[in-house]
């Protein structure tokens, strides 16, 4: 185990407060390979530390450290390999919306996050952050440090949607799961470069890792002071310079999922004592449905979205679908009689997190798009 893992793990149980913990991690130097700070945004609006300690099993073990600053440590035990670490969860700028740090091995951390929020769902649920308010963050970032700081994009993990068409249903429904390519590069690009070329190709990112090279004396320095990487799963994580990367970050992208969380809240029959809903909608900036072939794509991919039923009730000219969640009891449909609109219409009952689950699945899996509430 690395020192300043041991370190990070002794500053949790010794800590008071968590300023503490932060002026701690802020002075850290930079952590050696495989070796990351973590911070995961979850949303939880319930007892989030009662649920942290029941999420206990045969397979993961949770214990609390430090009462004071919220920390705890965990083993898990998966794929007949055992993963540990320890963590502190500190409240963020959004009611029930909380930040995880951790100091650990990247596939410790990975492997317990996905564990433990696919576990503790609905209670835990994981946000998506946009592909507009990711890079609106990474560009106010690299305004902050344009004097003192050149930011290149390293590595991405990209998805690119592919234009193919098809003869006939049949054939569409053969070849769904070839909609669009799955891409990981490695350049030594700058941010609007590589934003430019997403734009062009119709590309949006699952991560994005990026470098800080110092500018000293207008030449940048061949050794980078700081590596990020930050995903659409609401994480970040990185190697060095915290108090110069998160806050601007956070402070960039908590609003957007304070206002998707907002827009969710008390949209059930149930807990509005029968009084409809506004209707929810994912509006495209282009007619993406203006066809039958992309129609048929989207319904293909509704019957493949996981731990659900579907109905489908119409599916020409326009499409109508009930979805109802397994692992939560939501249920709401959804209508596309429009070339630009998906409608969302709640039913009994509507969580927050079954909302999540299914804009998120198709902003990832179809196009992304806005999520807005219908006059």
């Amino acid at each position: 185990m690395s020192d300043l893992i041991r370190q990070f793990e002794s500053k949790l149980s010794s800590a008071s407060n968590q300023e503490d913990l932060i002026e701690f991690i802020s002075f850290l130097p930079s952590l050696p390979p495989y070796v990351n700070y973590h911070i995961q945004l979850v949303y939880c609006p319930g007892d989030f530390e009662n649920i942290i300690l029941k999420s206990s099993s045969e397979k993961l073990n949770l214990s609390i450290i430090n009462n004071k600053v919220h920390s705890f440590k965990y083993n898990l035990n998966k794929y007949n390999k055992r993963f540990s670490g320890s963590f502190f969860v500190q409240n963020s700028s959004i009611e029930n919306l909380f930040c995880l740090h951790s100091l650990c091995y990247s596939a410790d951390w990975n492997n317990f996050i996905r564990h433990f929020v696919n576990n503790e769902y609905p209670k835990v649920v994981i946000f998506y952050w946009k592909q507009k308010d990711l890079t609106k963050a990474l560009k106010v970032l690299e305004e902050s440090y344009r004097e003192t700081h050149k930011l290149i994009v390293k590595e991405l993990s990209l998805k690119e949607k592919r234009n193919i068409e098809f003869p006939n249903n049949e054939d569409i429904k053969k070849s769904y799961s070839d909609k669009y390519d799955s891409v990981r590069e490695w350049t030594s690009k700058t941010l609007a470069q590589v934003l430019d070329e997403a734009l062009e190709r119709g590309q949006w990112f699952k991560k994005i890792r990026f470098q800080l090279f110092r500018i000293l004396k207008d030449k940048i320095s061949s050794i980078p002071i700081a590596s990020c990487n930050i995903t659409k799963y609401g994480s970040i994580s990185f190697n060095h310079m915290y108090k110069s990367i998160v806050p601007i970050l956070l402070k960039e992208l908590e609003p957007p999922l304070g206002n998707t969380i907002k827009l969710f809240l008390n949209k059930g029959l149930k807990q509005r004592n029968y009084k409809p809903a506004k209707p929810l909608a994912i509006e495209y900036d282009r007619n993406i449905f203006d066809d039958k072939i992309r129609l048929a794509n989207f319904k293909y991919l509704l019957e493949k979205y996981p731990n659900s039923s579907k109905a489908i009730f119409h599916a020409n000219p326009y499409l109508h679908i009930n979805v109802a969640d397994f692992k939560e009891g939501s249920s709401f449909d959804l209508f596309i009689s429009s070339p630009n609109k998906i409608l969302i219409i709640p039913q009994i009952k509507t969580s927050v997190a079954a909302l999540e689950r299914i804009v998120s699945f198709i902003f990832d899996e179809f196009y992304e798009g806005t999520i807005v509430e219908m006059s």
